[in-house]
């Protein structure tokens, strides 16, 4: 299709267009974009979104159900991991500085899930106002985590951590070397 074109002298100039616009880009399958709470997404369970941008819950317990893990480096104060909000920081700084095996902000770093044929590896043990806000969503039909202690990535000092009880809604501190369920989570 010809298309006409003037300079700012007023010069037509004529360019021809061949081809077809590109298709479309189809939507991607594993976007939580426009997903509620409570939604299957990336391998986990929404538990907090504004539609956009959100937060996902493993669907199990990390390494499995039967295991309990402790926060690791007690006696150590790990740079970095003192954020109530901001778990994945609070994870990778955990995962650098404390070199106890197993521990439970090493094992959601290095858990994965395949969904829709892509592999997230982007798991994170949640801040302390990150496992507040699970806690409040615990009873949806998804997510279902009616009671246990959950450890936290935030650091209370070097002897201790913050962790949530799901029996009732308080966060506690309690020493590193305890062992406590372990719930990963991934943004979106």
């Amino acid at each position: 299709m010809p298309y006409s074109l003037s300079d700012s002298d007023g010069r037509s100039n004529v360019i021809e267009i061949s081809g077809s616009a590109p298709a479309p880009t189809p939507p991607d399958p594993n976007s939580c974009v426009g997903k509620s709470v409570n939604d299957e997404c990336r391998g986990g369970i929404i538990f907090e979104t504004d539609g956009v941008n959100g937060l996902i819950v493993s669907n199990t317990n990390v390494p499995d159900n039967s295991t309990v893990l402790e926060w690791g480096c007690s006696g150590t104060s790990i740079s970095g991991a003192q954020s109530d909000t901001d778990g994945a920081a609070n994870t990778a700084a955990i995962v650098a500085g404390c070199n106890d095996t197993p521990i439970a902000a090493k094992a959601c770093n290095n858990y994965s899930v395949t969904s829709g044929g892509m592999t997230y590896d982007n798991w994170y043990l949640p801040a302390k106002n990150e496992l507040a806000v699970l806690y409040t969503k615990r009873t949806q039909s998804n997510i279902n985590i009616t009671s246990g202690f959950y450890w936290s990535s935030t650091e209370f000092d070097e002897f201790g951590a913050w962790f949530q009880s799901f029996s009732n809604s308080n966060p506690f501190s309690n020493l590193k070397g305890v062992a406590y369920d372990v719930r990963c989570i991934q943004a979106f």
